[in-house]
C-alpha cells in the first residue's frame, strides 16, 4: 500500500502571468493550483516523452515514402 504525501512548492509570477493563470484556469472551472498541476504532468509525460518524440517521427517519416 502506498501513501500519498502531498508536498508544498511556492511560485512567483508576475501580476499579468497571474491573471493568465487564473484566466485559463477559469476557462476549464479549475483553481489555479490544479492547472499547474495538470500542465506540469501533461507536459512531463505527455510532450517531452522521449520515446513518443521518436515515436511521432517515425511515423513522419512513414508518410513521406
Amino acid at each position: 500500500m502506498h501513501k500519498k504525501i502531498d508536498k508544498k512548492f511556492q511560485m512567483l509570477f508576475t501580476e499579468e502571468e497571474l491573471r493568465n493563470l487564473k484566466a485559463e484556469a477559469e476557462k476549464r472551472n479549475l483553481s489555479a493550483s490544479e492547472f499547474i498541476r495538470i500542465c506540469i504532468k501533461n507536459d512531463l509525460t505527455e510532450k517531452t516523452s522521449y520515446s513518443r518524440i521518436m515515436a511521432l517521427k517515425t511515423l513522419s517519416n512513414l508518410n513521406e515514402k
